[in-house]
């Protein structure tokens, strides 16, 4: 008669499978921080094992990284005229536009920059930036005529 090993699987504690779980499902830098803070409190406890600790360690430092560093999404395909959008806390990036177009302080008008020269009621000049394009400032009214010639990109931040 011949004898069978069976070699049972280590047992992971509920804490520990839980933690990984939350680590899979964390969108945000405080909420991984916060996980890691609770790793060491429930080390402290005996809650988990040494192992486990460093192994919930080690999942959540490399989720940390990935936060850090979201993927960078391709730009948007910019056919014809019109306002194209774009979040860089999203990882988008700015379309290839003709015109890119910030909202003034008090909403009242936009301010936009461009190496085309633009005329026309509500359009001032306002000099140059710093990257030699010509900048100008446009009523509401002028900014709506322009986005139905021009393809505008416009700069959305989650603030």
């Amino acid at each position: 008669m011949a004898a069978t090993i069976i070699q049972f699987k280590p047992k992971e504690s509920t804490a520990f499978v839980n933690m990984k779980g939350f680590f899979e499902i964390c969108t945000s830098l405080d909420t991984c921080n916060f996980y890691l803070d609770c790793v060491e409190v429930l080390a402290d406890q005996n809650e988990i094992s040494e192992k486990e600790k460093f192994t919930l360690r080690r999942i959540g430092r490399q989720k940390r990284i990935e936060l850090a560093h979201p993927p960078k999404k391709t730009k948007e395909e910019v056919n014809g005229p019109g306002t194209y959008l774009y979040t860089p806390e999203m990882g988008q990036e700015k379309p290839d536009c003709q015109i890119e177009a910030s909202l003034s302080y008090y909403g009242k008008h936009y301010y936009l920059y461009t190496d085309l020269d633009l005329k026309g009621r509500g359009i001032t000049p306002d000099g140059t930036d710093s990257k030699g394009r010509k900048c100008y400032r446009a009523t509401m009214r002028a900014y709506k005529q322009l986005q139905e010639t021009y393809s505008i990109s416009y700069e959305s931040l989650l603030d």
